[in-house]
């Protein structure tokens, strides 16, 4: 089955050619690691968000353009809910929802469907704040999966292209990089280690929070030890 559907990927209108073989990659992983700072991962859009990134590029896509990219990225959102023993792990920066890209309304349907998302037991969404004392993801996006026999493969994408990695040697340094990444979101909650505010001793830094509804948007909330919210 995942072998028929790598097959159609190969040819599937509306990906990228340098991202196909990453696409055949995702669909046997058994785990997924993304860290990004420009949008939010395809992964995690909502039709509305993506629309409006296909309708912004350059140089710009006709309408049949536009809906064959839409239906390739909702196909390959499948993964998340048609493999449940797969572990798909977000980091996300705090400033992707603030852009409000597309409109108020489409941010906030964004929101509620990563927060959907994040209920799912096989996907962790964890926020980078916008204030951060220490930040080891500031060399750029990545994408790190394993596959069924242990190995190891990056992906990194820039504009108009992509690069498909499997030197451990640049493996190893974007693994550690994400996991000291993902080890800031955690501090930024606790308040321990290097993002906690010398100035501030009795305060943790901003714990980023999502919520839904009319005013659903990332907020930034300082919170003392106890969890109680200062604002």
């Amino acid at each position: 089955m995942i072998l028929g559907a790598a097959k159609h990927l190969t040819r599937r209108k509306g990906l990228a050619s340098w991202f196909r073989h990453w696409a055949q990659l995702e669909l046997g992983a058994l785990s997924l690691y993304t860290y990004e700072c420009r949008l939010i991962p395809g992964l995690l859009q909502t039709p509305a968000y993506a629309r409006t990134l296909f309708a912004d590029q350059l140089p710009p896509l006709d309408d049949e353009q536009i809906e064959a990219q839409l239906a390739a990225r909702l196909e390959r959102q499948e993964l998340l809910r048609n493999r449940p023993n797969t572990a798909f792990s977000f980091i996300l920066e705090e400033h992707l929802s603030l852009r409000d890209l597309g409109g108020e309304k489409v941010t906030r349907e964004l929101i509620d469907h990563i927060l959907d998302l994040s209920e799912l037991r096989n996907v962790d969404i964890q926020i980078m704040p916008l204030v951060r004392h220490h930040h080891a993801g500031l060399g750029g996006p990545v994408q790190l999966l394993e596959t069924p026999d242990h190995q190891w493969f990056g992906y990194l994408e820039g504009q108009a292209h992509g690069r498909l990695v499997t030197s451990p040697k640049l493996i190893a340094p974007a693994h550690n990089g994400l996991g000291i990444t993902h080890l800031h979101t955690q501090q930024s909650r606790t308040g321990n280690g290097p993002g906690r505010q010398g100035g501030e001793p009795g305060l943790l830094p901003a714990l980023t929070i999502l919520t839904r509804g009319p005013a659903a948007r990332i907020s930034t909330v300082p919170v003392c030890p106890e969890g109680r919210s200062t604002a």
